[in-house]
C-alpha cells in the first residue's frame, strides 16, 4: 500500500530528515500535518519538525537526527501557547509533560493545524484514516484557505510585511 500523505511533502519529506521519517512510517500509516519548529529548548535557530500521523505524534527535535514518538491515545494532549514572540507546542499525557518543542510564530499557522489534526485524530480513535473532506491548504505553510481561493492570507500578510 502507499502512503497518502495529506500534507506537502517538499518540506518534510526532502533530505536526509524526510528519508528517516518515511522510513519510520508504516504502510497503511499516514501524514496529516507537520510542523516545522525552529528554535532549540535554549531558544537557538535550529531546525526540527513535530509530525501528525493516522496513529502517532513523531519529533526530530532540533538539531537531532532521531525521530521520537509517541501513540495517538486517549488523555494525550497537545497545548500550544505563545509568550514574548516564541510560540510552544507541549505533548502532556494524564500525569507530565512529556516533551515540548519552540518555534517563531511564523510557524504558528502550521501549529494550529497540527494541534487540530492531533486532537481530531485522538478523538476518532488512533489508526483509522480521517473521513472528512481534505479542506483546501496553503502548500507554504499549511494554513487551511479560504473558500474559493488559491491564496493564503496568511503568506500575503507576510509578504506585504516584508516588502
Amino acid at each position: 500500500m502507499q502512503h497518502h500523505h495529506s500534507v506537502d511533502a517538499s518540506g518534510v519529506f526532502s533530505g536526509p530528515v524526510g528519508a528517516d521519517l518515511r522510513a519510520k512510517l508504516a504502510s497503511d500509516e499516514n501524514v496529516l500535518a507537520a510542523l516545522q519548529v525552529d528554535l532549540s529548548a535554549d531558544l537557538r535557530f535550529v531546525s526540527g519538525w513535530v509530525v501528525v500521523t493516522s496513529r502517532r505524534l513523531l519529533a526530530c527535535d532540533p538539531g537531532a537526527t532521531v525521530w521520537r514518538d509517541w501513540a495517538l491515545a486517549p488523555g494525550l494532549a497537545l497545548k500550544l501557547q505563545d509568550h514574548g514572540g516564541v510560540g510552544t507546542l507541549e505533548l502532556h499525557n494524564p500525569q507530565e509533560r512529556v516533551a515540548f518543542w519552540r518555534f517563531t510564530l511564523g510557524h504558528h499557522p502550521q501549529a494550529l493545524r497540527l494541534v487540530q489534526r492531533f486532537e481530531q485524530q485522538v478523538e476518532r480513535g488512533a489508526g483509522q484514516a480521517a473521513t472528512e473532506e481534505e479542506e483546501p491548504a496553503c502548500p507554504a505553510c499549511h494554513t487551511p484557505l479560504p473558500p474559493d481561493t488559491d491564496e493564503c492570507p496568511a503568506c500575503a500578510r507576510a509578504q506585504a510585511g516584508h516588502s
